[in-house]
């Protein structure tokens, strides 16, 4: 899995379908009249700069501990497929550098370009609305505790990347740490499957559009999203 950031500038007194010009510029490559034409080869450059200490794969792709991406260009726009466990601050450092050209990030996975106000207002009022992980101890026969999230379709939600910093119980060892994945498309609901905290965390990296001081915005994500999750992974825990 992995995560497109795209990248273009509109002409003066134009204002496009962002979802079109992506599908359109990005991804076939095509000429779309009202974007600007970038200077490609400066912004190659600067990549080259930002990212000095990563390994350059070949002229496209970046590898190094912090993650990996790989970046694609036409006269108008700009393609980054960045890997799933690439670092926030590394995702950060692509966005500022695109600024840098006057080129606002889209957001292909959540449909939203971050070049006006009210994107950023409507970003943070989805993280005030987001549903905030509550967890739930359990102690298994063996006396061992178990804390227990749930992660439910179709519900923005807000989750610790490292639980283990945010909770503790004073005197008593946590075991493991679980996320549930919760339907509500079947009939009665019900559950998908559970997985270990932090391989849910590693997976969910498509679908988390912010974080902060260690809490993930998760958008809200379909039955077939939350599903496509276990591919390879046994569904149930406990």
């Amino acid at each position: 899995m992995s995560r497109h950031m795209a990248f273009w500038k509109y002409n003066d007194n134009t204002y496009l379908d962002n979802q079109k010009v992506y599908e359109e510029s990005c991804c076939s490559e095509n000429f779309v009249d009202g974007l600007a034409m970038l200077p490609i080869s400066d912004i190659l450059r600067r990549v080259d700069e930002v990212f000095d200490s990563y390994d350059k794969l070949d002229d496209s792709t970046y590898e190094s501990a912090k993650g990996a991406f790989s970046i694609s260009a036409t006269k108008q726009s700009v393609l980054f497929d960045c890997g799933w466990s690439m670092d926030e601050a590394e995702l950060n450092k692509i966005i500022d550098t695109m600024l840098e050209f006057d080129c606002p990030l889209y957001d292909p996975q959540i449909e939203t370009r971050f070049d006006k106000e009210d994107k950023m207002d409507e970003l943070n009022k989805r993280w005030q609305e987001a549903y905030q992980a509550n967890p739930r101890v359990y102690e298994n026969e063996n006396g061992d505790l178990l804390v227990g999230f749930a992660l439910t379709e179709d519900t923005d939600s807000l989750f610790p990347l490292y639980p283990e910093q945010q909770w503790a119980i004073e005197g008593k060892v946590i075991g493991s740490w679980i996320i549930t994945m919760v339907s509500l498309t079947n009939p009665q609901g019900g559950i998908i499957g559970q997985m270990e905290y932090h391989e849910a965390i590693k997976r969910l990296q498509p679908y988390i559009i912010a974080s902060a001081e260690n809490w993930a915005l998760i958008r809200g994500m379909t039955h077939n999203e939350l599903d496509s999750l276990f591919e390879g992974l046994p569904r149930k825990l406990i």
